[in-house]
């Protein structure tokens, strides 16, 4: 984990060089929308207007943000949903009992957790708008019990803001840099460095922003996404065409090691500009992505992973998810 003053090194000035860079690419691009009928209303958007599903929020500087949903995160970050105690004691349980049961195959675990926008960008956030945000999150509830197995990299994100942007104005996702430093934790907790960022190749792609579609569905961001540094094959298509189920397996005979990991996350692992599976393969010979929450133990067997990762994104923890056990 990063601590104290940052030296600009190599990868700090790769970073504060092409991430304003591209920054200004993403503001250039929407000024050219402004005649077009589809996308006009979005360029008069105001701070804290809202999109019509009510789970989009505008923020300062044209950032938009999560508002509410199933996971009431507005809530959570002010430390008002009554579940944060309990759940943050079941979800405690449950990693520690994923620890055990995989130990026990011979199999390393981790859990990371990704923060969320608010979290790392308070100033900007209509969800607090100068309150502070609260030290009752699940989130810093595990991060407090200091297990070797638990990555949340908030601290390194929020110490290298002052250098570059971490996010993308119109996502509630990290961009491509946010994407490769939060990776970066994740494998030095496990031992592990990646390339330089010099090294790690994008290509610029329109794609549009998961946020930005609850307001403009025509809008799209041209933005860096991540070049594979192998190959990548798709398994299984989601549960009913949704997200959950879906299996994508990642091969790189390149890879620093031969270990094989099986991760389990959402989008913030998937994610084709910086998914956390994608720079995990710069390290890992296969890297088996599962799109869900639960541990499915059938899988482990199947597989036979050296390394279990599960991930999650911060505000997901308000449910705690029940594992898939071969005694069920």
């Amino acid at each position: 984990m990063f601590s104290g003053e940052y030296n600009l090194d190599q990868n700090i000035e790769e970073f504060a060089a092409q991430s304003f860079k591209n920054l200004s690419v993403e503001i250039e691009e929407l000024q050219s929308y402004r005649d077009d009928p589809e996308n006009k209303d979005f360029l008069s958007l105001k701070f804290g207007d809202l999109s019509s599903d009510g789970s989009a929020i505008v923020g300062k500087e044209g950032h938009l943000f999560i508002k509410d949903g199933a996971n009431k995160w507005a809530d959570q970050i002010k430390g008002l949903h009554p579940n944060l105690i309990s759940s943050s004691d079941i979800y405690e349980n449950l990693l520690k009992e994923r620890l055990y049961k995989l130990s026990m195959k011979g199999i390393k675990y981790f859990h990371v957790i990704y923060p969320e926008k608010d979290v790392i960008y308070p100033e900007l956030s209509p969800n607090l708008d100068g309150i502070v945000i609260s030290e009752d999150r699940i989130a810093s509830k595990l991060e407090q019990s200091k297990s070797n197995f638990l990555i949340y990299p908030r601290n390194d994100l929020l110490e290298l803001k002052k250098y570059g942007y971490l996010f993308l104005k119109r996502n509630s996702h990290l961009n491509f840099f946010g994407g490769y430093f939060s990776a970066l934790a994740v494998v030095k907790k496990m031992g592990f460095e990646l390339p330089s960022l010099s090294q790690v190749k994008y290509k610029l792609y329109k794609w549009p922003d998961d946020l930005s579609l609850k307001f403009a569905p025509a809008l799209v961001t041209t933005r860096p996404v991540l070049i594979h540094p192998g190959v990548e094959s798709l398994l299984s298509e989601g549960i009913s065409g949704g997200h959950v189920g879906k299996k994508l397996l990642h091969k790189n005979d390149n890879a620093i090691t031969g270990e094989r990991v099986l991760l389990f996350g959402d989008s913030y692992s998937w994610n084709p500009d910086a998914g956390l599976a994608k720079f995990l393969s710069f390290i890992f010979k296969e890297v088996l992505f599962v799109w869900n929450t639960k541990i499915d133990y059938f899988l482990v067997d199947e597989f036979k992973p050296d390394i279990v990762i599960t991930e999650s994104a911060e505000r997901f923890h308000i449910n705690p998810p029940v594992d898939v056990h071969q005694d069920d």
